[in-house]
């Protein structure tokens, strides 16, 4: 089994997981103008299986880990079973938002069955918006 995890502005899966549809793939740093600041993002996970580990579940935990190995959120955990009649990939979208209260990094890790399968850090750091002078 395999896994991949895509932080994006938003994320959707239809066809029972067999297809998506994202805005902003690839997300690996957000520009913030203050702090606290709500973020908002998705996480797209995809996964794939063989023909052997087919129709049976598997566990899978989505983590968001600090600079200092602490969960910045609750873990997003559940199972996944794919039947042996399908084929290619398997998606799952999770649409989340978090205040941030300092500029972070953060390590988004894929666990299938209690093995890290991928890790996708993202940096949110302060950026101030520059404001045009205003004609008077």
């Amino acid at each position: 089994m395999n896994g991949r995890i895509f932080l994006c502005d938003f994320a959707r899966v239809t066809d029972n997981g067999a297809r998506f549809d994202v805005i902003g793939a690839g997300i690996n740093l957000i520009h913030a103008p203050q702090f606290p600041v709500p973020i908002n993002f998705a996480a797209l996970v995809e996964t794939r299986f063989s023909l052997a580990e087919a129709d049976r579940d598997h566990s899978f935990e989505l983590r968001i880990i600090d600079p200092d190995g602490k969960h910045a959120a609750p873990p997003i955990v559940g199972n996944v079973k794919i039947s042996k009649e399908h084929r290619g990939a398997l998606y799952a979208a999770f649409n989340m938002q978090m205040l941030m209260k300092k500029p972070v990094s953060l390590t988004f890790s894929l666990l299938m069955n209690g093995e890290e399968k991928d890790s996708v850090t993202v940096q949110i750091i302060h950026k101030p918006i520059n404001m045009p002078n205003v004609i008077k």
